[in-house]
């Protein structure tokens, strides 16, 4: 985990003391130095692989390319020093996507080709530990569901009911692996960053299905599942998301559940009122008088947090 602390603040706080100070100062600024050296090598091999494709941009180069990358990465997490994590990191997200791009170009993005791209992801997610893989697999999953319909020819049926309940079930099981108990902590990044995917592509979905509804197979001017239904769902489910992150203490949850909720708020706000100078104007005005209704709201909770442990003690 990754603490940003200010701690020249701190100190004239007189939160910590002067030796704490000299220590974690020096701790940065050796972990600021490995970052930088890492940085410059995972720059410098990304730009040269990056002329290597240019050079011989086929598609079996590419792969050869981007697997000589991925298992450099590995070997260089599981038997290098751990002052080359980073590089090992930026290896392995760059071979895996350099990779999949060979491949999908390779099979012209058949339902073989998206398979073995989504499991390549799920495989270098969980040996990498990468975020940006994390997001990949989740992207990916949708991606290979909607070719294996196509191929299947009932890609008619995919629609935002379909995705929602998709990444609603995948974002369940990710979330419940990243709070496994015996789950080293740099393994819990992962899932949770997939699972945080789902809640943005579930969030589109339903913002998808508050315009057109849902044809679930039917012709498109006839939804079967009409636009007001998934309305007053998306209402319900940020309401319910978003109280489960207060209870829990989950800040991005709280953070995307407000961004999504206004967003709603004044998509349905524009949609029934229009583009008219006095709606936009009334639109302003209440996201003023909302921003200074929570600004109140944490100020005074702010206070009490404050207050609380003077009280405590005496």
């Amino acid at each position: 985990m990754k603490v940003l602390l200010d701690l020249d603040q701190l100190l004239a706080d007189g939160e910590i003391d002067e030796a704490l100070y000299d220590r974690l100062r020096t701790l940065s600024v050796r972990e600021g130095g490995n970052a930088a050296v890492n940085g410059l090598v995972g720059f410098g091999v990304s730009a040269t692989v990056a002329g290597l494709l240019a050079l011989f941009p086929r598609p079996e180069v590419v792969v050869g390319v981007g697997a000589v990358l991925s298992a450099a990465g590995l070997f260089s997490r599981r038997f290098g020093a751990e002052a080359w994590g980073l590089l090992a990191t930026v290896l392995i997200v760059v071979g895996t996507l350099v990779l999949g791009g060979g491949i999908l170009a390779l099979t012209e993005f058949s339902l073989a080709g998206v398979a073995a791209v989504t499991g390549i992801a799920y495989a270098a997610m969980a040996a990498g530990r990468s975020r940006i893989l994390a997001a990949e697999a989740a992207l990916m999953t949708g991606v290979t569901v909607g070719v294996a319909m196509e191929n299947f020819d009932v890609e008619r049926f995919f629609g935002p009911t379909l995705v929602i309940g998709l990444y609603t079930l995948l974002g369940l099981i990710t979330l419940g692996l990243s709070r496994l108990k015996n789950l080293p902590a740099a393994d819990r990044e992962p899932p949770l960053t997939f699972a945080r995917v789902c809640v943005v592509v579930v969030n589109v979905a339903f913002l998808i299905g508050t315009w057109a509804g849902d044809r679930l197979g039917g012709p498109w001017d006839d939804p079967v599942v009409p636009a007001a239904a998934f309305t007053v769902a998306w209402a319900v489910a940020l309401v319910l998301v978003a109280w489960w992150g207060i209870k829990s203490g989950r800040v991005w949850v709280v953070r995307l559940s407000a961004a999504a909720g206004t967003l709603h708020f004044y998509t349905q706000y524009f949609k029934f009122f229009g583009g008219e100078p006095l709606a936009i104007l009334a639109a302003g005005g209440l996201a003023i008088g909302a921003a200074l209704y929570w600004a109140r709201r944490l100020g005074a909770s702010r206070r009490n947090d404050v207050a609380a442990p003077h009280d405590h003690a005496a």
